[in-house]
């Protein structure tokens, strides 16, 4: 069983530290479909995932929750304009048809940098440029096992490799056609790129779509400003409160004071909601 941890050299012009993606990155489109409740795994969650790539550095994020926030951006603006109370709802109707936010879909965005072995991890909360939190971690290869399997996608001859990584078992089918030693969310180290990937219990799934995607899905990409720098513990216990009871969350770490209350005036308690990250470790 071949055992490999490599990085390639990738083509594309190199044009500093910037993450604004413009035409020097290449860019990839996946499929993300997930289960959110471990105890429930016919009901799937899923997302449109972009990776821009160049020498050294990748940028992964949902195209999704990009395209709401830049919406959101222009329904506000245009309430400002007007002097008038705006609230935005999905599915509310305005001059510009259907207002789209995709609350539900995933706002982190992993910036890795290859050279130095090291991602920047900022995820936006509540749609809210002062509920932006940020961490820097050291960018872990996989140790893969690389397989004699063979797998058509997209027109691309894939191998298959498999790793256990962040608490997952992972295949993923790479194209060694393609020298990007890069794949979605934090797998990356094949001699090609990852063009899909599944853990064992098929709780989460990513297919890419369109290789060489066209720059007009990667302009909605904007760097999340104003973060607070915090420790990748801290991250995972924010993003938990969010994710399973968002009015903990709203109380206790926005710093906001909502109450809910019942029909008969009694205090009520927001909904517990499942969360199964993908990252199962337990890495500070």
């Amino acid at each position: 069983m071949k055992k490999l941890i490599i990085i390639v050299g990738i083509f594309c012009y190199i044009n500093g530290n910037s993450q604004i993606i413009d035409s020097s990155w290449y860019t990839v489109k996946y499929r993300l479909v997930y289960s959110p409740d471990v105890n429930d795994l016919e009901r799937k969650g899923d997302d449109i995932m972009l990776l821009s790539m160049r020498p050294y550095q990748s940028i992964y994020y949902s195209y999704l929750a990009q395209l709401g926030n830049r919406n959101l951006e222009k329904q506000s603006s245009a309430a400002n304009s007007d002097n008038a109370s705006h609230v935005v709802s999905v599915g509310s109707k305005d001059a510009g048809g259907v207002a789209k936010l995709f609350f539900d879909k995933e706002w982190e965005v992993l910036n890795s940098k290859f050279d130095s072995r090291k991602v920047n991890v900022s995820e936006k909360f509540s749609f809210s440029d002062d509920m932006v939190f940020s961490y820097d971690d050291s960018l872990i290869i996989p140790i893969w096992n690389i397989k004699s399997d063979t797998l058509t996608l997209l027109g691309q001859l894939c191998q298959k490799a498999t790793t256990d990584f962040k608490g997952r078992v992972y295949s993923a089918w790479f194209a060694p056609s393609i020298p990007f030693s890069m794949g979605p969310w934090m797998l990356n180290g094949l001699p090609g790129l990852i063009l899909k990937a599944e853990d064992e219990k098929k709780e989460y799934s990513f297919t890419c779509m369109e290789l060489g995607t066209d720059s007009s899905y990667t302009k909605v990409f904007e760097p999340y400003p104003n973060h607070r720098d915090i420790s990748k513990k801290k991250m995972r216990e924010i993003k938990y409160v969010y994710r399973t009871d968002y009015m903990s969350f709203i109380n206790g770490v926005s710093g906001k004071s909502v109450t809910l209350t019942k029909t008969d005036g009694a205090p009520a308690r927001g909904k517990i909601k499942p969360y199964n990250p993908i990252d199962l470790s337990k890495e500070d």
